[in-house]
């Protein structure tokens, strides 16, 4: 009886330890930049941190006040620009959006967007966090 109960306890002892570690995530965005082209394009780029004892990831974004801009996560692979479906931000680390990487795309922008725009970042555990970006212009 007592094989038994250690045996258990060493088989539910690692799972209970991976549970604990799977803490909240505890996010924050830092430079937030927009940089639209005269093609109704732009690329968002940031830094998102997580300071939690949890992961988070980033499955969508849309922009406030313009429900015709289509927002996408794109990352470089093989030397090439591909849309994804989610971004991992693991527990104490950074996921930095930048040009040549991972960014946000949008398409369908007007040509009079405003110097400061609202972006609706949309995370896994999260839920929707929005960020004020500045708009630069190519």
């Amino acid at each position: 009886m007592k094989t038994v109960k250690k045996m258990i306890t060493w088989l539910i002892l690692p799972l209970m330890l991976l549970a604990c570690e799977k803490g909240e995530p505890l996010l924050s965005i830092k430079w937030p930049q927009l940089v639209s082209t005269k093609r109704s394009v732009g690329s968002v780029f940031m830094l998102i941190l997580n300071d939690g004892s949890g992961e988070d990831i980033l499955v969508g974004c849309g922009l406030k006040g313009y429900p015709g801009v289509v927002c996408e996560l794109h990352d470089i692979q093989g030397g090439r620009m591909k849309k994804v479906q989610k971004m991992v931000i693991r527990s104490n680390s950074e996921l930095e959006l930048k040009p040549g990487s991972k960014h946000l795309m949008l398409f369908g922008l007007p040509d009079d967007l405003p110097e400061k725009v609202t972006i609706v970042l949309q995370f896994q555990r999260s839920g929707e966090i929005e960020i004020t970006a500045g708009v630069k212009r190519l």
